[in-house]
């Protein structure tokens, strides 16, 4: 959590309740690990964790970056 109280601070992220982003990623992370683990052909995990890492980007990061100029819905 301390991490994304750090990027809200610099500006990085958008203001969100660190210690619930924090619970997410982890249990994204642990989702795409157990998911790779349990399943390896299933997908190409490399390119799961970067769209992923991308969406979560979206959602609380500001400006910058390959989403850049997203949509607003």
């Amino acid at each position: 959590a301390d991490l994304v109280r750090k990027g809200i601070a610099e500006g990085s992220f958008e203001p969100v309740d660190a210690d619930t982003a924090a619970q997410a990623l982890l249990s994204l992370a642990v989702g795409i690990i157990l998911q790779g683990v349990l399943d390896p052909p299933a997908a190409r995990w490399a390119r799961v964790t970067q769209d992923t890492i991308g969406l979560v980007g979206q959602g609380i990061g500001r400006c910058g970056g390959p989403h850049q100029g997203r949509k607003q819905s």
